[in-house]
């Protein structure tokens, strides 16, 4: 986590100022600022995680981790030095998490991972382009904003190319007994790679298989660790989380909310989050609350289980289809998450200061998890992620190996309360009259109406409608 914002072709000091104060949030060590005459100013809120180098040629900001092919990480100094080198095909030698800006010899250019887990926005007006982390950073700046899409690059002396593709390695990996042994390791490597320099992590845990996992894993190879859960009085959510506690004997913190403090931080959340999409709000409540906690208790590193829903079919409506079909829903799935799960897991803990490690969105896991065959991860006749589960069944408590997915919202119990809240507050007559906001943007229920209205506040600007995601129900 860090922020990077700039403005390319537009002197502005105090307009770069402005930007990185909307972002300071995403960095813990200060902030930086460079200017090369009126050819480019750059800002960077610094983090450890993160990095930046710079000489009297250039410089570059990275948001993120990067690797190489080795899969190792590589510096911000030696990923310059191989711009410099292969120039726009220096992405082909490079994965991981990551919104790059490298501006050298009179030229700029903006790269974001192949699955957008990290953000970058952009304006570009003529030869005059302006960059941010976040929408927020860029409102003071520029009048249109688009968000660069996951997998693409961006340059002052090029248009926008896309570096990468998700595809289904052939054939497809069909016996599940040679596939849970590989899915373990694989996973625990993306684990133990994102453990490497850490003094001491937490993990959101809702108790859901995801978040299980990943618990487990951490624990296997990390001793330093602590357990984060929310969620309204009995919830299921924070029933199993501390079952799983329980199991791995580690400390648990939870936080029980109710409707009050659920209304009382939702302002915060919308504009944290960027987003009135009503199923991400929702879901986003209980994650600022845990990231709250975590800052309270000294953590500035957590993992996170998302991923799972997406690379193993974790929701009903993929349940009635079939090969093809079904990995071309899976995959479009996967390709949405840079502006609505993704978008979550960013901006909630960074808005509290805090790092996320998704270790289920590792290049290389994700490029195993595809090569899985669809038939094995759900069907008519299988609990959703079969494959998943079962290559962890014997390791953690059958209750939750096999417990039924529920929405994130749902296990923590936020969803009927702001469902409620929203039906108080709005009028089926106001609904109406406010539900159709143009041609290609309809809300789709109350609660969502009540989100839209604290969005506007925040994000007033037409522009800031036309990069917001939303999900599928």
């Amino acid at each position: 986590m860090s922020g990077i914002a700039g403005i390319y072709k537009s002197g502005g000091r105090k307009l770069l100022g402005t930007m990185l104060s909307k972002i300071e949030h995403r960095g813990l060590s200060g902030r930086a600022m460079f200017f090369y005459g009126d050819s480019c100013s750059l800002g960077f809120a610094i983090h450890p995680d993160s990095s930046f180098f710079r000489d009297r040629r250039g410089c570059i900001l990275v948001d993120g981790e990067v690797y190489g092919r080795n899969a190792g990480k590589i510096s911000s100094e030696d990923l310059l030095s191989l711009f410099r080198e292969r120039k726009n095909d220096f992405v082909k030698c490079i994965n991981g998490e990551y919104a790059i800006a490298v501006y050298d010899a009179g030229s700029l250019m903006l790269v974001r991972d192949r699955l957008g887990v990290k953000p970058l926005y952009y304006s570009r007006c003529g030869d005059k382009i302006y960059f941010a982390s976040e929408i927020k950073s860029l409102q003071a700046a520029a009048k249109e904003i688009s968000s660069l899409p996951p997998g693409h690059f961006i340059g002052s002396e090029c248009g926008l190319h896309r570096h990468w593709t998700a595809h289904y390695a052939a054939p497809l990996l069909s016996e599940p007994e040679k596939i849970m042994p590989l899915l373990r390791e694989n996973l625990e490597k993306a684990v133990r790679k994102r453990l490497e320099g850490k003094s001491r992590v937490g993990i959101f845990l809702s108790g859901g298989i995801d978040s299980s996992i990943i618990a487990y894993l951490v624990k296997k190879n990390f001793g330093n660790v602590i357990f984060l859960s929310a969620g309204t009085r009995g919830s299921p959510d924070l029933k199993f989380s501390s079952m799983l506690a329980e199991y791995l004997k580690t400390p648990h913190f939870t936080i029980v909310y109710g409707r009050k403090d659920m209304e009382e931080i939702l302002p915060g959340v919308i504009y944290s989050l960027e987003s009135f999409d009503a199923l991400l709000v929702r879901s986003s409540i209980p994650n600022f609350l845990v990231a709250r906690l975590a800052k309270e208790k000294g953590i500035d590193t957590v993992f996170i289980g998302e991923g799972g829903d997406e690379l193993f079919a974790g929701y009903d409506f993929l349940k009635n289809l079939k090969g093809r079909e079904l990995q071309i829903k899976m995959t479009n799935l996967l390709l949405a998450l840079y502006n609505t799960g993704f978008q979550r897991c960013d901006r909630i803990p960074s808005a509290c200061g805090i790092e996320a490690k998704i270790p289920f969105f590792d290049t290389d896991f994700v490029r195993f998890a595809l090569r899985i065959s669809p038939a094995l991860k759900t069907a008519a006749n299988l609990q959703e992620k079969w494959i998943l589960r079962k290559s962890f069944e014997g390791i953690l408590p059958k209750e939750i190996v096999w417990r039924k997915k529920q929405k994130f919202s749902q296990g923590s119990g936020s969803y009927e309360m702001m469902e409620k809240a929203a039906n108080t507050q709005i009028s089926d007559k106001e609904f109406e009259k406010e539900r159709i906001i143009d041609n290609s943007l309809t809300l789709r229920n109350k609660e969502e109406l009540l989100y839209y209205r604290i969005f506007k506040k925040f994000f007033p600007s037409d522009s800031a409608l036309r990069v917001i995601g939303r999900s599928i129900w």
